[in-house]
């Protein structure tokens, strides 16, 4: 049987190595290159838009990522049989074909392949803490190391006013919800491991609504909306099968949560769960990194679609990447353009004085190896004939955190925060095949918010959009669909859409304590009105870019305020909270408070949210920490499990 060997990498899960650690941990890279050659090779593109998809371009290229597939099938397959490991050759290795913008059919497949009811497999990519300045296409210093998002953004719909919630679980839970987080209770804090609450199971979520409509729903990843009861776990909302973590964070290596810790050995408690998977171990993937164990699951659930008499597709991938913590990529594993982005990185870093070069850095080996995922999925769409009848949406689940190693550039703010930092990201709509090819760039910038995508992929697959009536989220599709239309060889952009005003954010409850009762201050909100922000009852944080002096010479703002940690709000540099009301067309980076010039507006805005408070809100399901997981936990060898049975 082949052995799997160390993971490298495994020292920076949020832990400073020593430099005998580093020699260790050199040495556990050495010897796996010894082994399986490299475990991740990545593949080069040339600058977006020039050559189609990033992850398409010289044959050489499709080879490399070949030859990545055959040695992934020796490091996955550890225990196999001979049997089992020459059915995962096959698969991966039954792949062929160049895709392409101009042609996206897959050159050798006679055909494409359609579902059994000719509607379109769905591709949901949701990655953890990218912020506004974490990708190549945004951002100057992360150039050359997302060819493959960019260029899909590029010759998709690139939703340039798009909002999301500034914390996982909520975010999460509007996503698959449809709704706002206020409108179901679950705007209030993030589920922690002990966290007896979720997501209610009265609420229909995305993926049943889509079974009901014929759709197979698989996802891997993150799921963070519930796990002390089995009803809240993702194989009783909906999903046919599920691989993943439960909580908030965990190694990329080892996947134990880094926060839980066994009281009687000091090891931290492991976070994974695998549903309708036969005669699985936990040991097949104990320090296997996440992207590659989640690639390999979705690469078998694909093939078991690419058909034209199985039913459509739904994947949820829910990527862990960029979440702390900034588990190290061996340097081995890049190609010598992705260790030329980095080498400039790091030299601008150091050039620029600052104190995390190392941790961003780091995290720019997990935007990288986001990218190489992005890459790999529609590579394997594209193989098996699937890509004309397929969506994919791209779309961050929140702001980045800074001092975790993300940025999100000038924008003011970071996660947890309700202003641009922490609520604005990057998303995007692609489908060659089902939404056509642009070649000069779509940008969408008709308002659009993170439960717009549940009523959206409804009217996308065809299926009842009845259901959707009673949600907050508004189906996007005609207007993205306009918007497409409109493409040609220029540029375009398009206004309109079916949103004129959008709720970001609406807690009425204390972040401090149990929110059994309203807070006597104004609801902390978050209210967009045509171009004119309001937030309401906020604490005060300043532009995290990481060269303060920089921000304040683009925004000609002082650097007021500031914040040391990605948690509550009350972790703020201030104790203190304000109202604020900006012009988002005019000052997209919150420089410019109006609350005191346009006094009348302010007011009008503060009415409304306090109405909404009043007429939408419901208690939040929050409930605090509840020991007793943890006895139940150390009896089920150590892993994170529902508790209450």
């Amino acid at each position: 049987t082949f052995q799997e060997p160390a993971a490298a990498g495994r020292g920076a899960e949020g832990k400073e190595s020593s430099s005998e650690e580093e020699d260790e941990e050199e040495a556990e890279g050495q010897e796996q290159e010894r082994l399986l050659g490299k475990q991740v090779e990545w593949v080069a593109s040339g600058p977006p838009g020039k050559t189609g998809l990033g992850h398409v371009g010289p044959a050489e290229q499709q080879q490399q990522r070949r030859r990545h597939r055959l040695e992934l099938a020796f490091l996955l397959c550890s225990g196999c049989t001979t049997l089992g490991f020459l059915v995962l050759l096959v698969i991966i290795l039954t792949s062929h074909g160049e895709a392409s913008l101009e042609s996206p059919s897959p050159k050798g497949s006679s055909a494409t392949v359609s579902s059994s009811t000719g509607a379109p497999h769905i591709f949901l990519l949701l990655a953890d803490d990218v912020g506004m300045a974490d990708l190549g296409f945004a951002s100057e210093e992360m150039r050359g190391l997302t060819n493959t998002i960019d260029s899909m953004a590029e010759s998709g719909i690139l939703l340039t006013r798009y909002y999301v919630q500034a914390t996982c679980t909520p975010s999460r839970a509007s996503l698959l919800s449809g709704m706002y987080p206020s409108s179901i209770g679950m705007q209030h804090d993030i589920i922690h491991p002990t966290s007896p609450w979720g997501l209610d199971t009265s609420q229909p979520l995305l993926p049943e609504l889509l079974a009901a409509a014929g759709y197979a729903t698989h996802m891997v990843g993150k799921w963070h909306l519930g796990h002390h009861s089995p009803a809240l776990l993702p194989g009783a909302r909906g999903f046919d099968s599920m691989l993943g973590y439960l909580c908030d964070s965990e190694g990329y290596f080892s996947h134990q949560n880094i926060d839980e810790k066994v009281a009687s050995s000091g090891e931290f408690y492991k976070d994974m769960i695998f549903s309708t998977l036969a005669n699985y171990s936990f040991a097949q993937h104990d320090g296997v990194f996440s992207d590659l164990l989640y690639l390999q699951r979705f690469n078998t659930i694909l093939h078991q679609y690419a058909s034209i008499d199985t039913p459509p597709l739904f994947f949820y991938f829910s990527f862990q990447n960029v979440h702390s913590p900034a588990d190290t990529v061996h340097s081995s594993w890049l190609t010598d353009d992705q260790r030329a982005a980095l080498a400039v990185l790091k030299a601008s870093l150091a050039a620029s004085g600052s104190d995390d070069e190392e941790l961003r850095y780091a995290v720019a080996g997990l935007v990288a190896m986001l990218d190489y995922s992005v890459g790999s999925i529609v590579d394997a769409v594209q193989d098996l004939g699937m890509l004309d009848n397929s969506i994919f949406i791209f779309s961050s689940d929140n702001g980045g955190c800074t001092v975790n190693g993300q940025s999100n550039g000038y924008y003011r703010g970071q996660k947890w925060f309700l202003f641009e930092g922490g609520v604005r990201a990057h998303a995007f709509v692609w489908g060659p095949g089902v939404l056509g090819v642009s070649q000069g760039g779509v940008e969408y910038s008709g308002l659009m918010h993170v439960s717009d995508w549940l009523p959206t992929l409804l009217d996308a697959s065809g299926s009842d959009s009845e259901s959707s009536s009673s949600m907050d989220g508004m189906t996007q599709w005609s207007a993205l669909l306009a918007c497409q239309a409109s493409a040609s060889t220029t540029s375009i952009q398009c206004t309109s859409g079916p949103r004129s005003e959008l709720l970001v954010h609406l807690d009425s409850y204390s972040y401090l304590g149990s929110p059994s009762s309203s807070s006597s201050s104004l609801p902390r909100a978050a209210l967009i009105v045509g171009d004119m922000k309001y937030i309401s009852a906020e604490y005060c944080v300043g532009w995290l870019s990481k060269v303060p002096e920089a921000a304040e010479s683009v925004l000609g703002a002082e650097w007021t305020c500031d914040t040391t940690t990605c948690g509550s709000p009350a972790d703020s540099g201030s104790s203190s909270t304000a109202d604020y009301l900006f012009n988002l067309t005019a000052d997209p980076y919150e420089a410019n408070d109006l609350s005191a010039v346009l006094v009348a507006l302010s007011t009008d805005m503060k009415t409304r949210v306090q109405a909404l408070a009043s007429s939408s809100e419901v208690v939040p399901k929050w409930k605090a920490p509840d020991n007793a997981a943890y006895s139940y936990w150390d009896a089920n060898d150590e892993f994170i499990a529902p508790w209450d049975l």
